[in-house]
């Protein structure tokens, strides 16, 4: 639900300009409550929202693998995200993006793994 800072930007016609939007999305970010985004949509997105159901760790083989390591397994990448939402860090930070983008010359491009672009198809091999 929008806080009543944004409900009062809304009401004054604010919400339209760029510097209004960018202004309030910053502030919002430093809310607790963005926790949530970073839980929910991190999670969905890095899929690790469901660990805690995850249950497949062999406790004798790894003793030391118990529920306060496992919440801390859990809460690290959602820290993470918040730390790059709210610094307005690159999502390349994120090392899952490592599989999915690649450095050219050019900059950076989309990549998916196993994936070979047509150079790369007509090239020998």
């Amino acid at each position: 639900m929008p806080d009543q800072a944004l409900l009062d930007r809304a009401a004054a016609g604010d919400l339209g300009k760029p510097d209004v939007i960018a202004a309030q999305a910053r502030r919002m970010l430093k809310d607790e409550r963005a926790r949530g985004l970073a839980a929910e949509f991190g999670g969905g997105w890095l899929d690790f929202r469901r660990f805690e159901e995850h249950n497949a760790v062999d406790r004798e083989r790894f003793p030391s693998f118990n529920n306060e390591l496992r919440q801390a397994m859990f809460e690290e990448p959602i820290r993470f995200f918040v730390d790059v939402t709210r610094n307005n860090r690159s999502v390349l930070r994120f090392p899952v993006c490592r599989l999915y983008v690649c450095e050219s010359g050019s900059g950076s491009a989309l990549r998916l793994p196993g994936f070979r672009g047509p150079a790369e198809r007509m090239a020998p091999g």
